[in-house]
């Protein structure tokens, strides 16, 4: 798109555009596409004024006027971005954001970051990556925007931008794989650090719930994987007879010991018609006959 200028003034400026081109093209043939040039001489004010209508100024927005943004451009596009985020090629990617040229945008780059970190968190890996990749071209593709102070979503410089990344040298790219890897390690890490924190905060939960439920506030699994070996057998199995053995066989006061963390726990349930009232010198085998019980794991 070119400037809003009047006929005439467009018709004298039409020669001279041709000619820089003509001289730009060349320049551009024979300099390298990187992070010095991009924003230089290889895009004059020539090239400028031909892809931009005016030098774009986002309208600055609340936090929560951005936020229904977001959420609305996610909510019109998550099918496309999520398809583009699985393309492979440059080609590819060219022909799907000149179809969709609305993806050329911040938001896109915030969703397929999301997106990427729940691949990582799944350890879905190689869909992490490709999704990374897509998420690196756009950023790279809104930064020659923001170079042009043109719009991205501007079919010419999605153009510009996949016609200079083709033709870029090797060093260019070297450096776009490596900011490409950087990002999917950060992922990878990240990934890992909110899946340990959701899997530590489920537990949290889940071992609140079981002490809340436990007749004496102690958590029954751990009461269990603290149990000595005969004891936790014998649960295993389910039968009290088994348990009794136990009982009979191991020292009274550590049986004694881990059976009332049992009780407390909710492990073990004695019967609501057995005699609670114990006296200091009955032994763990006879309270096993005052009482019936039931064992929940």
């Amino acid at each position: 798109m070119k400037l809003e200028l009047e006929k005439d003034e467009i018709k004298k400026q039409e020669e001279e555009y041709r000619k820089k081109e003509a001289e730009i093209a060349e320049k551009e043939r024979l300099e390298p596409w990187n992070v010095d040039t991009i924003g230089h001489e290889a895009f004059s004010t020539s090239r400028i004024n031909k892809i931009s209508d005016k030098k774009y100024e986002p309208p600055k927005m609340t936090e929560e006027e951005e936020g229904a943004r977001m959420k609305a451009f996610f909510a019109a596009n998550e099918d496309l971005l999520k398809e583009f985020g699985a393309l492979k090629g440059l080609d590819a990617s060219e022909k799907f954001l000149l179809e969709h040229p609305q993806l050329a945008s911040d938001f896109s780059a915030s969703f397929l970051t999301i997106e990427a970190l729940n691949l990582a968190m799944e350890f879905k890996d190689e869909e992490m990556c490709q999704m990374a990749e897509q998420c690196v071209i756009i950023q790279y593709l809104l930064e020659l925007a923001k170079t042009l102070h043109a719009l991205a979503t501007n079919t010419n410089v999605i153009k510009n931008f996949f016609k200079k990344f083709k033709a870029a040298d090797p060093s260019y790219m070297k450096m776009f794989h490596q900011e490409v890897e950087g990002f999917r390690d950060r992922l990878r890490k990240r990934g890992k650090d909110k899946r340990e924190a959701a899997i530590a905060e489920y537990e949290a939960e889940e071992k609140a719930k079981r002490i809340a439920a436990s007749p004496g506030g102690l958590d029954p699994q751990e009461v269990y994987e603290s149990l000595p070996q005969p004891m936790r057998e014998a649960f295993d199995s389910q039968e009290v007879a088994r348990l009794q053995a136990v009982a009979e066989s191991m020292d009274r006061e550590v049986f004694a010991y881990h059976f009332q963390r049992c009780i407390d726990s909710g492990l073990w349930i004695p019967d609501a018609n057995a005699n609670k009232e114990k006296s200091e010198d009955t032994s763990v085998s006879s309270s096993h006959t005052q009482a019936e019980a039931t064992l929940e794991l």
